[in-house]
């Protein structure tokens, strides 16, 4: 399966026909306001739509309401914020749950892991994995792509998404997760998918988010 990759000077062209429509998820900061540049508009509108997008969670243009209507309804023409689609879900005793998130054809999962004073929501960056550690079910499956930025976002704000729902079931208020991690079950460091800053992107949500990391010896394999 061919990747796109999505770049600064690219960042008006990611979408692949003139009748589909832009995911906004796949945009950093910087492409974000060439894209509202493009349109006419004040780069302040990329950093608006950003806030809605990652503090809030919102992916309807219509619940912008510091965006004026005209350009609300531009941004329904050309532009979307689509994240994968939760397909299963699999729930422990212990209160952990996870998610399956249909990417294309294939699955990866979103985990949330709750603890008495935190949660924590684990996000794959990758299908399968390259690095063969022997202890993981993950690495037998081979390493596939690496997921687009809209994917890897997409999972942590479905994650997100659904644990604000736990949360409502458990309780009259509830807080954001205190930790977003990327998963060694997708190695972050050897994902570059888009401009290889998705972990960057984790921190426009208001929690705590880090990377796993895998190390390898020099001259030993994973595991």
């Amino acid at each position: 399966m061919s990747e796109q990759i999505v770049t600064p000077d690219t960042a008006a062209l990611t979408v692949p026909n003139k009748d589909a429509k832009i995911n906004l998820l796949d945009l950093n900061r910087q492409q974000m306001r060439e894209f509202f540049k493009n349109m006419g508009e004040k780069p302040f509108r990329a950093d608006q739509v950003m806030k809605w997008m990652y503090h809030y969670c919102c992916d309807d243009f219509d619940e912008m309401t510091d965006i004026n209507k005209v350009l609300r309804s531009k941004l329904k023409e050309v532009a979307e914020i689509r994240a994968p689609e939760v397909v299963e879900e699999q729930r422990s005793t212990d209160g952990t749950i996870k998610w399956a998130i249909a990417v294309g054809d294939q699955r990866v999962e979103t985990v949330y892991i709750p603890e008495e004073d935190r949660a924590t929501l684990c996000v794959s960056s990758q299908v399968g994995c390259a690095l063969e550690c022997k202890f993981c079910s993950t690495a037998q499956q081979g390493f596939n792509r690496n997921l687009r930025v809209s994917e890897i976002i997409g999972g942590l704000a479905r994650g997100e998404d659904r644990r604000r729902g736990e949360d409502h079931r458990r309780a009259s208020h509830y807080q954001r997760s205190n930790d977003g991690h990327g998963r060694a079950a997708a190695e972050p460091q050897q994902c570059r998918s888009g401009d290889g800053n998705h972990a960057r992107r984790f921190r426009l949500w208001p929690f705590q988010a880090s990377c796993n990391l895998v190390y390898l010896r020099r001259g030993a394999g994973a595991g």
